[in-house]
């Protein structure tokens, strides 16, 4: 009997210790905020209003805001861009490949050519801002305006296609809707148009390229908008 329950105790506290064991590693493996999350007093709420959910995330977050806005401050192509900093649309929405080349370059200030070349109208050295006035260019300006609707006063070096660009939907599902439909082939064709017209007609690499409402039929079998 005394063997037998000496057994039995023995047995229990092996149990219990090695229960114990487990608990230990397991704390040991929660994270450190967790861990000290866990000690504040139940009296006291974690989640302080004044306090961010996440201290490193809202940091970093601050310090990229402040950089793309003092950026802006001397570089004209942040100054085109939105005021908020985000991924700009112009990178995944539906197009060929040589339009999402006219449509960075315009954003990298290198469409018109770089350097800068005159103009098949004659103007010489054309710039950006040129291109709101060519005679050669205002049919097509005028689809686009048509398209999308007034334009208020923009603040130099903003130009009518920043603004446009600024207010892309951000998903290929927004191009299907109201005015987008028409603007963003519209678009396309304007700076396709300035990237002819900023090159000689002996330098220019024409190559024939399919009808840009196309570049929207992948978009049109999609049923679920996202962040339009």
């Amino acid at each position: 009997m005394t063997r037998g329950g000496d057994s039995l105790v023995e047995k229990s506290v092996k149990i219990k210790e090695k229960k114990k064991d487990q608990i230990l590693i397991h704390k040991s493996r929660e994270p450190y905020l967790w861990s000290d999350q866990t000690k504040l007093p139940h009296n006291v709420s974690v989640f302080l209003p004044e306090a961010p959910q996440c201290p490193i995330k809202d940091t970093v977050k601050q310090k990229r805001d402040k950089e793309y806005t003092d950026r802006g401050k001397n570089r004209k192509t942040v100054q085109c861009l939105r005021i908020d900093r985000r991924i700009d649309p112009i990178l995944y929405l539906p197009v060929t490949s040589r339009d999402r080349h006219r449509l960075i370059k315009w954003r990298m200030h290198w469409l018109p050519s770089y350097s800068l070349q005159d103009c098949r109208c004659g103007a010489t050295a054309a710039t950006r801002e040129h291109y709101t006035t060519c005679s050669l260019l205002q049919h097509l300006l005028k689809n686009l305006l048509g398209a999308f609707g007034p334009i208020p006063n923009l603040v130099s070096p903003q130009q009518p296609n920043d603004h446009i660009l600024n207010r892309l939907p951000r998903s290929e599902v927004g191009l299907t809707l109201g005015k987008w439909r028409s603007t963003w082939p519209a678009l396309l064709y304007v700076l396709g148009e300035i990237d002819r017209l900023s090159h000689p007609a002996d330098t220019y690499n024409y190559v024939e390229e399919p009808a840009l409402e196309e570049a929207l039929q992948a978009a049109t079998s999609i049923t679920s908008p996202f962040n339009i």
